[in-house]
């Protein structure tokens, strides 16, 4: 499901590209090519953080003499993320997207 949350995200990011990108360039005075290339960022940060997330969580177990060990992921909690004024979009998304796949809340 939190997949599938991301996923969304990454289709509404791709949906609303233009207004974004007009929206950092007036906040920021960004020329229009700068804030374009931060938004393709933060669209493309997903799909990096949905692959990263399958490689590094799930079970691991490792013989270990006479046992074994368990390595066991699980979320921390709550987030917070303060964002700059010179990459208002790609920085913050940076931290929230591997967050709330990995099943973190937080706010901006």
């Amino acid at each position: 499901m939190r997949q599938a949350i991301v996923e969304k995200f990454a289709a509404l990011l791709e949906a609303n590209k233009a207004p974004l990108t007009a929206i950092i360039a007036a906040e920021t005075g960004k020329p229009r090519w700068e804030a374009a290339t931060e938004v393709g960022a933060m669209i493309n940060k997903i799909a990096i953080s949905l692959k990263a997330y399958h490689s590094r969580t799930g079970e691991a177990q490792t013989a270990m003499g006479d046992g074994s060990a368990t390595l066991r992921h699980r979320p921390h909690g709550v987030l917070a993320v303060f964002g700059p004024y010179n990459f208002p979009g790609h920085l913050p998304n940076g931290h929230i997207v591997p967050a709330a796949a990995g099943g973190e809340y937080g706010g901006v």
